[in-house]
């Protein structure tokens, strides 16, 4: 199917890509259908990636997000890359004597049967869609939570892919789904694609220790699995 849609208009992609959502379609399903598999397809979507900003108003932000996702994916896979005035990303290094940007929106969320803090900042760092989940325990002093034993927990995120998940809550809903459940890897890499072996976040999977038997994560992660499964959106694949 990937191949077919390189030759389609921007609004028949953006619509198709619409209509599956509402079907119910998974974005990382919908990622993966596509996804272009060849040099010329992901040159065809590279092309486009400083276009689909273009149409905010006419599509929805998830719509816009997912599209922008199979772009940067496809030129990321294939090794390419945009002039400067392109909207490819690169991760930037973060200015001496910055102030941290405040959070864009906080939010209560129940993880592992557990209540938690969520600050998103909507952009981090200066002129870049690099996004900051962090996550903290609410009690004071904090408390160890399903997510971290010291009550502190962060990551940064693509916003593309928060947006393609329906947004900031839905997105860390399912981030901490996939980590209790030891499937994070393969979470990030349905948005952003394979991950370098250099990445500490791949190192971090690849070298992740085995919970002790009756340990706070595993009690939370096993309470997680009882009940009535993940969010709707958390069916990924």
């Amino acid at each position: 199917m990937s191949e077919r849609f390189q030759t389609r208009s921007q609004e028949e992609m953006l619509q198709h890509i619409q209509e599956r959502l509402t079907q119910g379609t998974a974005p990382a399903l919908i990622i993966k259908e596509l996804l272009p598999r060849t040099r010329d397809g992901a040159l065809s979507w590279g092309r486009r990636l400083a276009v689909w900003d273009d149409y905010q108003r006419q599509y929805p932000a998830q719509v816009i997000a997912l599209a922008r996702i199979i772009s940067q994916r496809a030129m990321r896979e294939h090794g390419l890359t945009l002039r400067k005035d392109g909207r490819v990303v690169k991760q930037p290094a973060e200015a001496k004597g910055r102030k941290t940007p405040r959070p864009t929106t906080t939010f209560t969320l129940k993880i592992g049967g557990e209540d938690v803090q969520v600050e998103y900042t909507r952009q981090y760092f200066p002129n870049d869609d690099t996004a900051l989940v962090y996550i903290v325990s609410p009690h004071d002093p904090p408390k160890p939570h399903p997510l971290s034993d010291t009550g502190y927990f962060s990551r940064f995120v693509p916003h593309d892919a928060v947006e393609a998940c329906g947004g900031p809550e839905a997105y860390v809903a399912l981030l901490a789904y996939t980590l209790l459940r030891g499937e994070e890897q393969s979470f990030i890499e349905a948005f952003e694609g394979q991950l370098p072996v250099t990445d500490p976040r791949r190192h971090r999977q690849e070298n992740r220790p085995a919970s002790q038997s009756g340990g706070h994560v595993e009690r939370l992660t096993v309470q997680q699995e009882k009940a009535q499964g993940p969010p709707r959106q958390g069916m990924l694949f």
